[in-house]
């Protein structure tokens, strides 16, 4: 495997694949993010690369999470390593690489572009999520016995013996909402194609307070969900195309629709 660059929107599961990535190989696995990370931690995994290379054999993947927010003569700390094959490097970016990464760095790694999720990948993830937090149903099958005193009767232990192939919900498991179509719907439209906040919307709900109306529960989940805009990337120049493809194609409707959400994420001018 050799190094590459996972370009995608938030949520799409660049981290996921980088981490399944990782399992395939014989390899130590190093996960970076450089929001909160510098140079220096970067010089020690790669130098302690070097040594479980020579020593072990192994060669070491560094995960790089948001790598374009080193500016591109930082980005160039990772040239010699990857060129002698110290390191195998996943970089995994929301920005064009063509415009945030070093050009010499590009020509070594292979990019990768990874799209929205759709809904029904989103619904999938949703109704998965929801499993493994819903109450679970417990077999006798199961349940360990307790080992029974011999001061209790016979009669007395049939008596506390659940009947065959009954089932009884576990206590422990937190009780919570129940997600109807219409919110699960609603967290889908909301969603975006984004994963994590998909995740995040579907805990609200299943953390609301039991009384809360469907209608009330759908109207906080769309205030709490802002459009997501990048001003200073390529969200501006997309936004404001669509608004001149809308009018050069006298879509009325669709130029409105462009035109407010320009407006909402406080872009100065569309022209």
């Amino acid at each position: 495997m050799g190094s590459m660059i996972l370009w995608g929107p938030p949520g799409c599961g660049k981290t996921t694949l980088a981490r399944l990535l990782a399992t395939t190989v014989d390899a130590t696995f190093k996960e970076l993010s450089a929001t909160s990370s510098g140079i220096g931690d970067v010089k020690t995994i790669f130098e302690e690369a070097k040594r479980t290379l020579k020593l072990t054999g192994r060669r070491t993947i560094l995960f790089m999470d948001e790598i374009q927010r080193f500016n591109k003569a930082q980005q160039d700390i990772f040239l010699p390593y990857v060129e002698n094959g110290w390191i195998i490097l996943i970089g995994a970016t929301t920005e064009n690489p063509s415009f945030k990464l070093n050009s010499a760095l590009l020509s070594r790694c292979r990019v990768f572009v990874l799209e929205r999720l759709s809904d029904v990948e989103i619904e999938t993830i949703l109704s998965k999520a929801i499993e493994r937090v819903a109450p679970r149903e417990v077999t006798p099958e199961s349940k360990q016995e307790a080992p029974s005193s011999q001061t209790l009767t016979e009669t007395s232990e049939d008596m506390s013996k659940p009947p065959e192939n009954s089932r009884v919900i576990n206590s422990a498991a937190p009780l919570l909402r129940q997600v109807s179509p219409q919110i699960m719907k609603t967290i889908i439209n909301l969603s975006l194609g984004d994963a994590r906040t998909a995740l995040s919307l579907l805990e609200m709900v299943l953390t609301a307070p039991a009384k809360a109306s469907d209608a009330g529960l759908i109207a906080h989940l769309r205030r709490s969900v802002s459009s997501r805009y990048d001003r200073s990337g390529e969200d501006r120049y997309d936004m404001i195309s669509a608004l001149h493809k809308s009018i050069r194609g006298s879509e009325g409707s669709a130029a409105l629709y462009w035109l407010a959400r320009c407006v909402r994420s406080s872009q100065p001018r569309c022209d």
